[in-house]
């Protein structure tokens, strides 16, 4: 009977001793991620998927660095990737709701203008081909006989030096902004029927590949302050030159003889005017009347 009873409390000793061994080596191991682990914790229980843990007496310890010693056995539960899904689909919904009235004001304005920028590249891009294939020459330059427009630098003639680049320009379409709010104005179905109505951009008659900082083409909403005499405005650095609100809320874009196109407000555009270095720049605008 000694014997036994000595066996049972060797058993029962060394049981006490794993389980003490076993509960200080996973205190030390949930202390490594960072857990706070409860005094009242007894029983280390591992369970499979989101359960891993030390559960006690009033005491829940999850791996994920949080103590619920708060005396239920209930744990809070996390967020599964359920819920992710549809709080970001929840939140995506709203941002869609609410952008568009942030930004519309932005792009009712901005995209016309970008089509202008586009159109007076297009522009760009066809008096460079032209002149290529007429030593180097802009038509303002060049007489009719030999397919210019020289003859038609003033007056309400604007319209011809674009004509005589049809074949470059292929479409009228280009010619026109889709800013322009003069009522008199309106696309062209054609080449053979253009005239200054359907034209929103001036041309520098004075402008050459020599010279390529001069200002070649642009909106018709600009000014100096002057008349216009005989259809040319007379661009200066001794005069202020800005933009009216006709177009483009009182900015505009220009192109320059170097196939460069820019956006650019009063400021901007007075001091085009200056780095030019032309004592004056002569633009020949698209007017509807004398």
């Amino acid at each position: 009977m000694k014997l036994a009873r000595t066996n049972a409390l060797t058993r029962s000793s060394r049981r006490k001793e794993a389980l003490t061994f076993l509960q200080s080596q996973s205190h030390r191991w949930i202390k490594s991620l960072g857990c706070r682990v409860s005094e009242s914790a007894t029983k280390f229980t591992f369970s499979l998927g989101e359960k891993v843990g030390m559960r006690g007496k009033g005491a829940w310890i999850s791996p994920s660095g949080c103590d619920y010693s708060t005396g239920s056995r209930h744990r809070t539960r996390a967020m599964t990737r359920m819920d992710l899904l549809i709080f970001l689909a929840a939140l995506l919904i709203l941002v869609a709701l609410m952008l568009p009235g942030f930004l519309w004001p932005r792009h009712e304005g901005r995209v016309p203008r970008l089509q202008c920028l586009n159109n007076l590249k297009q522009i760009c891009l066809a008096y460079r081909v032209w002149e290529a294939d007429n030593n180097h020459t802009y038509p303002m330059f060049v007489p009719q006989t030999n397919g210019g427009s020289m003859e038609f630098t003033t007056g309400m003639n604007a319209f011809h030096h674009y004509q005589v680049m049809s074949n470059e320009l292929s479409t009228p379409k280009v010619l026109f902004c889709p800013s322009e709010s003069d009522p008199q104005r309106f696309v062209a179905t054609n080449f053979a029927w253009l005239n200054n109505s359907n034209l929103s951009f001036f041309v520098g008659i004075v402008s050459n590949e020599l010279s390529p900082q001069m200002i070649l083409s642009g909106d018709h909403n600009l000014t100096n302050g002057t008349a216009i005499k005989n259809g040319l405005l007379e661009i200066t650095s001794g005069h202020a030159t800005g933009w009216t609100e006709e177009m483009h809320k009182k900015g505009g874009n220009v192109a320059l003889s170097d196939g460069s196109v820019h956006r650019v407000n009063s400021d901007e555009l007075q001091n085009l005017v200056v780095v030019s270095r032309a004592s004056t720049n002569f633009l020949q605008m698209p007017v509807t009347f004398p």
